[in-house]
Order: C-alpha cells, then structure tokens, then sequence
C-alpha cells in the first residue's frame, strides 16, 4: 500500500485506489519521481527546496541521492507495481 511520509516522522498508510491527482494534492505541487534504495519510488514535490518545505529526514534516509542532498515536504512511497499503476 502507497505510503505517507510527512517531515516530522508521522506515516500514514495511504488506500490503493490513490491516484496521481492525489498524490499532487498531498506533496503540494509538481510531483518528481526519486527512485529509494530499495525498489520502491519516492513521489516528491519538484520544488520543495525552493518552497522552502521542512526537510524530511526519514523520507532522506531512504532516497537514493547525491551526498549533502535532502526531501524536503511530504514524500509518498510507492512499489513497483504501485508505481507502474498510478504513474504509467
């Protein structure tokens, strides 16, 4: 099931039938893919870091990015198949 990653650690476990318009509404703008360490992808906001979003240190934890590099906002994991789903 999709999942909900806000910056102060909260989770929330998001239902099956989310679509791509939710997942907009929920990480407040342009949604960018990031892929995670494991096989799932990270649904951001494009422009969180201009936004000035709060950094979201679990969300960061398990992104697969460059050194010094952060999530800022709300992120929203999604599995393979999840991500095949709502994004294709």
């Amino acid at each position: 099931m999709p999942k909900l990653i806000k910056p102060d650690g909260e989770t929330q476990i998001l239902p099956d039938t989310i679509t791509f318009s939710d997942i907009q509404k929920l990480v407040g703008g342009y949604v960018e893919t990031i892929p995670c360490l494991t096989r799932d992808t990270m649904c951001i906001n494009e422009g969180g870091k201009l936004q000035d979003l709060p950094v979201n240190p679990q969300a960061t934890a398990i992104a697969y990015l460059f050194e010094n590099d952060f999530i800022a906002g709300n992120a929203i994991i999604l599995t393979p198949e999840e991500t095949q789903k709502i994004l294709n």
